[in-house]
């Protein structure tokens, strides 16, 4: 077996994807990012297409990414290198070298990296699924529709927001309630001030709950306008809080940056974590060492907490009966896995899981 064959393999694959969708061509990416998507989990036909393109000696031709898989075995990891696949898993491939240019095209699949690709590094990516992001990878090729085509990045519907938001988690408020409204449109939002990259990550992260909605955009007309203001807000907020008290601190979904590591470690400088809680911290290993060369590692885990890679949260949410998070991504899914949750400004959180030393 050659590279040639796994190469015309993958290739069959996008081509059937092209026809079924009315493509018209197939066009060069720049980069593919693989995922599994809200399961968190291999399938049987997955391991099987990717085992294939190992046997037939396949490599990926673009800069290829991969997202934290839950209970993946030594030997899997082993053929996503054999790929060529960089095995430094993140759900913010951006934060690892596969950072795409304006205007680039993609195949990146993992819903938040979907509408964070689309929407803030105004890149051009389909909502792929593991199979069709890993054969382009290897042909460096996509079919060219949906997100692709200009026409299709027009705004459908601008969400005027009428009250002014503060922190993070309002953001992420707005974002849980459009998600839950709205289907298959790309949004326009209309803030009263310009958002910050954290609170744009937050916002992708809220949206990308519902699986269907792949990008945003600021301040661009709509076919229709809605207004979303504090009742909205109050509503999502009251929808992801339980009563029950929190036994488990998640943050870190999606993976934290360097600016927010720093940040949570300078928070919990002098401060020791709750006995009766766990403190969990998720990031890249890329941001880990920047992290480590400037003491906030030592800072976070000093306080008690524990700072984790190569891992998503779904994969700490099962040990949980609560959690407190500053993430609607996370408390979605802690809901949808029969385990509450809690949904906080992050200087709340820190307030409540630690004390002075």
């Amino acid at each position: 077996m050659t590279e040639n064959s796994g190469r015309k393999l993958a290739m069959e694959l996008l081509m059937e994807l092209m026809d079924s969708n009315g493509a018209d061509k197939l066009i060069p990416i720049n980069s593919a990012h693989i995922s599994v998507g809200c399961s968190g989990e291999l399938g049987k036909r997955e391991l099987e297409f990717l085992r294939e393109l190992v046997m037939e000696g396949s490599r990926a031709t673009v800069r290829s990414t991969m997202d934290p898989i839950m209970g993946l075995k030594e030997e899997t990891l082993k053929d996503f290198k054999a790929l060529g696949i960089n095995t430094e898993r993140t759900c913010a491939p951006y934060l690892t070298g596969n950072l795409p240019k304006t205007g680039e095209n993609l195949a990146w699949s993992g819903s938040f990296a979907v509408i964070y690709a689309n929407s803030v590094l105004e890149a051009k990516t389909n909502g792929e699924n593991f199979i069709s992001a890993l054969a382009s990878s290897i042909t460096g090729l996509t079919p060219n529709y949906g997100l692709h085509l200009d026409e299709n990045r027009r705004a459908g519907v601008c969400i005027r927001v009428k009250d002014k938001l503060f922190g993070t988690v309002d953001y992420a408020a707005v974002g849980y309630y459009i998600a839950r409204e709205f289907k298959d449109r790309v949004i326009s939002f209309d803030f009263k001030s310009k958002p910050s990259e954290s609170k744009l990550k937050v916002l992708s992260a809220a949206l990308s709950t519902s699986g269907s909605i792949e990008m945003f955009k600021l301040d661009e007309e709509g076919e229709e306008i809605i207004e979303v203001g504090d009742e909205e807000i109050v509503s999502s907020l009251q929808e992801l809080d339980s009563s029950e008290e929190p036994d488990l601190i998640c943050l870190g979904c999606p993976h934290y940056n360097f600016q927010e590591l720093k940040a949570i470690a300078k928070m919990l400088k002098g401060r020791r974590v709750r006995r009766d809680l766990e403190f969990c911290v998720i990031c890249s290993e890329s941001v880990r060492e920047m992290a480590e060369l400037d003491g906030y590692t030592e800072d976070i885990e000093r306080a008690g907490a524990k700072l984790i890679t190569n891992t998503c949260a779904l994969s700490l949410l099962k040990q949980s009966n609560c959690i407190l998070t500053d993430s609607a991504l996370a408390a979605h899914y802690s809901r949808k896995l029969g385990v509450d949750s809690k949904l906080d400004y992050i200087e709340e959180i820190v307030k409540f899981a630690t004390t002075p030393i």
